[in-house]
């Protein structure tokens, strides 16, 4: 992560969408089109001094980006909980819980952007999602993060959260193999009713596409994407080198074109 050389101005959110989690974050992503990157910077001063966070104000989201919220709100959690230990129970029952509310209300909101409750749900988890809550005490996991944005960098047409939903699936597929804390089984389990790794990551494809979002690369950027655009996406996809985030083994290279082959 950059971190900035000037105090930002002091801020305020009135929110209206449940997504990100920026009333509540103190990080951003900055894009540079010519050079097709997209970095993250986190800086203290621009974590909002307040946040109005009304249900309502959220209606009028379109069904396309209130399924890309959802999918943001998943990720986020998704990213946290994906560290291979089971030590940290609290932390994990608390995303747990949360990515059940997040299946559950994700879909109705598609279907009924009125309906309150739904909106209320997806705020609120928005922001709990965010906030430093669930993710303290334990290692986090940002890598399929990293591999989006330089997806959209690279195609600044697509959207995040429809970028992460293509992308979970792909990266969990990839560690199922070496999830030695059996995290993908007891989310399976929690959140979706499934029994085993594999049918975990086929319950979260089946609830991302049910709600319209992309699950292949043609689908996200709208046409086959070329090796030259393949290549760029994976020299960006690890800015800062190999990782072996939440302590899985390492994730280079080789992985990225491993995930993105997969999507094509």
């Amino acid at each position: 992560e950059a971190s900035c050389e000037t105090a930002a101005a002091p801020l305020g959110v009135v929110l209206t969408i449940a997504a990100t989690g920026s009333e509540c974050d103190a990080s951003f992503v900055i894009s540079n089109a010519e050079t097709q990157d997209k970095i993250l910077f986190t800086e203290d001063s621009t974590l909002p001094r307040f946040a109005v966070c009304d249900p309502t104000q959220t209606y009028s989201v379109s069904a396309r980006q209130t399924a890309c919220g959802v999918s943001d709100i998943f990720s986020h959690l998704l990213e946290q909980y994906l560290y291979c230990d089971d030590s940290c129970t609290v932390s994990d029952e608390m995303m747990l819980g949360l990515m059940r509310a997040v299946v559950k209300w994700g879909p109705v909101a598609v279907e009924q952007p009125e309906n309150f409750d739904a909106r209320a749900n997806l705020m609120l988890a928005s922001t709990l999602a965010m906030n430093g809550l669930v993710g303290a005490g334990h290692d986090q996991n940002w890598v399929t993060h990293m591999l989006e944005h330089a997806v959209s960098a690279v195609w600044d047409h697509v959207a995040h959260g429809a970028g992460m939903a293509c992308l979970m699936p792909a990266y969990l597929k990839i560690i199922a193999g070496n999830d030695g804390a059996d995290k993908l089984k007891k989310l399976g389990s929690s959140v979706f009713g499934a029994a085993t790794a594999e049918d975990t990551v086929k319950a979260l494809e089946q609830f991302l596409s049910g709600m319209g979002l992309p699950m292949t690369l043609s689908e996200l950027v709208g046409r086959a994407p070329t090796e030259e655009e393949l290549s760029v996406v994976a020299a960006k996809s690890l800015p800062w080198g190999p990782s072996e985030a939440g302590g899985y083994p390492a994730f280079g290279e080789e992985q990225v074109q491993q995930i993105l082959r997969s999507l094509c």
